[in-house]
C-alpha cells in the first residue's frame, strides 16, 4: 500500500531535497538495468520453461522498480512545481512593494512640498 507522506524543509533547501529524491531514483534505476541485464542472461537459459520463468520474475521486478522511480520523480515534480510558484508569487509581491512606493509619495517629500 503507498501513502502521501509530508514534511517541513526550508524553502532554500527544496532543490537539495529533491537532488536527494532524483539520487535516490538514480540508483533504483540502475538497480532496473541490473535486473534487465538478468533478463538478457536468463533467456539464453537452454531449459526454455526455466528461462521464461526466470524472465518473467525479472521483468515483474523491473517494473516495480520502474514504478516506484516513476511515483518518486512525481514527487520531484510535485516538488518542484510548488517551489516555482512560490518563487513566482515572491517576484509578484516584490513588484507590488516596488510599484506601491513609487505609486506612494513618501511622506517626508509630501511635507517639503508644502502638501498636506
Amino acid at each position: 500500500m503507498k501513502v502521501k507522506v509530508q514534511y517541513t524543509v526550508d524553502f532554500d533547501d527544496i532543490p537539495n531535497e529533491v537532488s536527494e529524491l532524483a539520487g535516490q531514483t538514480k540508483i533504483w534505476l540502475f538497480d532496473a538495468t541490473d535486473e534487465l541485464v538478468k533478463l538478457d542472461v536468463s533467456l539464453c537459459d537452454e531449459d526454455m520453461f526455466r528461462a521464461a520463468t526466470d524472465a518473467i520474475v525479472n521483468i515483474e521486478n523491473i517494473r516495480a522498480v520502474l514504478a516506484r522511480a516513476d511515483l518518486r520523480l512525481q514527487d520531484c515534480d510535485d516538488l518542484l512545481r510548488g517551489f516555482l510558484n512560490l518563487l513566482r508569487q515572491q517576484e509578484e509581491d516584490d513588484e507590488l512593494v516596488i510599484n506601491d512606493k513609487i505609486t506612494t509619495p513618501d511622506a517626508a517629500i509630501v511635507e517639503d512640498a508644502g502638501v498636506e
